[in-house]
């Protein structure tokens, strides 16, 4: 996920989809993500504009996961999900600094 982070730092505009190259154990496989659009997510800072993607599994899995990163704050991820066999996993930013400056939302 932080090099999806870095890949959106290097990009001008946000991309419709993001492929990355990640190694589990031995082996190198491929991530790909979708854009599905820009969100504004609640948390404990306070509401901030992301990019929301979703990371696309094979056909047939029972996985589903979704990010967002937060566009005016370098990207910093501020929400993600991740289901598996139908247990669901949340995590939300509660606090954060940026290259020196405190998250803030609005």
């Amino acid at each position: 996920q932080e090099q999806l982070r870095i890949n959106l730092m290097a990009s001008a505009i946000l991309p419709e989809s993001v492929s990355l190259k990640v190694l589990d154990g031995a082996k190198v496989k491929t991530k790909d993500f979708e854009l599905i659009g820009t969100d504004t997510v609640d948390t404990k800072v306070g509401a901030l504009r992301a990019a929301h993607y979703r990371r696309v599994h094979s056909i047939g899995s029972d996985r589903s996961s979704e990010i967002w990163l937060a566009v005016d704050h370098d990207f910093v991820i501020v929400r993600t999900e991740h289901i598996e066999r139908k247990n669901k996993t949340t995590l939300v930013l509660v606090s954060g600094v940026v290259a020196g400056h405190t998250l803030i939302g609005t």
